[in-house]
């Protein structure tokens, strides 16, 4: 009787023990230790995981993929480099270039994230940069802008953030003007301001600041042939903006005796100032050329437009005549001193006033 209770109690205290052993191989800890979560930001944690593969799951990860935020974070995106374009891709995008990529793909889940693209992550010294109000944000590149040794991030952020429009004008026209200013050029950033002046949807005003821009950064560009086209191309082109700020920047850029531009500019200009289907501000931004560039060759179609009054071109016309004019404009000029029209009056005064201090006076 004796034996069959001993061995009933080992029977039993052996049950006991397979069942221990069982709830030990059980544990989620048992056999290789399972990662500790890691820090990822304010309020959250991931665990990790080797690199291509999904936290937790095993799965591959989508290249690029972004972690999806809690409730009051900020998503994690990197910034944005920019890298050259291989040899024989053409130097100007085909067409409107987008807003920067943000990485975003669906989530492990397969739930597609929002459309709005996330700010760009900006670098530990300008953190909080996209929840700052714009005097903020512009008080805090113009003081980078005397930098000429930025830190890499920085200058990477700054050339991503050049092609986001929710930043305004001043503040994206800045950070330009911080890139410009470095010692370590980046001899392909007017490929980037090319992209700007393609897209429709950046901010008209900035695009015209990227025409230029294109002039500031000819000189130590990749590809002055292409930069140079671009400018023509938009100087001939029918907005009349574009145009009026495309023929300027070229004109900088001949007077630096960085391009030449011959007599065939020139008849582009007067092309444009007696072409009725110019806008007005084109027209007269190229009368204002033919006299910074004293082409004398063509006094006579600004006196001509001097003489009409009902000319939207007569107050550039006289401010023209006092750059490449003689004394015989003098007598055209002076009735307008009694005008009515202030512009003209001031416009009037000023060209006289240049005629008689290069020593022209009213002939006898």
């Amino acid at each position: 009787m004796k034996k069959h209770r001993l061995v009933i109690v080992v029977a039993g205290l052996s049950l006991v023990c397979v069942a221990l052993v069982a709830l030990w191989l059980g544990r989620p800890d048992s056999g290789a230790r399972q990662p500790a979560p890691v820090r990822t930001g304010a309020g959250r944690t991931a665990e990790s995981a080797a690199p291509g593969v999904e936290p937790g799951t095993g799965q591959p990860s989508a290249a690029g993929k972004q972690e999806v935020p809690s409730a009051g974070t900020s998503p994690k995106i990197e910034v944005a480099k920019s890298t050259p374009a291989s040899p024989g891709a053409a130097p100007f995008p085909s067409g409107p270039a987008g807003p920067p990529a943000t990485g975003a793909q669906p989530t492990a889940s397969g739930a597609q994230p929002s459309a709005t693209p996330a700010p760009l992550m900006p670098p530990k010294s300008l953190a909080g940069f996209y929840s700052w109000p714009e005097h903020k944000q512009v008080k805090a590149v113009t003081a980078l802008m005397e930098n000429v040794h930025l830190p890499r991030e920085v200058r990477d952020f700054f050339t991503a953030a050049l092609k986001d429009n929710r930043l305004s004008s001043l503040v994206r026209n800045n950070m330009l003007n911080a890139l410009e200013n470095q010692d370590k050029v980046n001899h392909d950033l007017w490929r980037t301001l090319a992209a700007i002046i393609d897209d429709p949807k950046q901010d008209k005003e900035w695009r015209l600041f990227a025409v230029q821009h294109l002039g500031v950064v000819y000189a130590e560009s990749s590809d002055r042939r292409s930069v140079e086209s671009r400018l023509r191309g938009l100087f001939q082109g029918n907005d009349p903006e574009f145009s009026a700020q495309a023929m300027t920047t070229l004109d900088n850029l001949g007077g630096d005796g960085l391009i030449s531009l011959g007599a065939d500019f020139d008849a582009a200009l007067v092309r444009k100032i007696q072409s009725p289907a110019s806008d007005v501000s084109a027209r007269n931004a190229a009368l204002a050329l033919i006299g910074r560039r004293g082409v004398r060759e063509q006094l006579p179609l600004v006196r001509g437009i001097a003489r009409d009054p009902s000319s939207p071109l007569q107050r550039t016309a006289f401010a023209t005549l006092g750059q490449i004019g003689d004394a015989s404009d003098i007598p055209l000029i002076e009735p307008y001193l009694r005008s009515r029209d202030r512009t003209l009056r001031e416009a009037a005064k000023g060209a006289l006033a240049r005629l008689k201090a290069k020593g022209g006076s009213q002939p006898g």
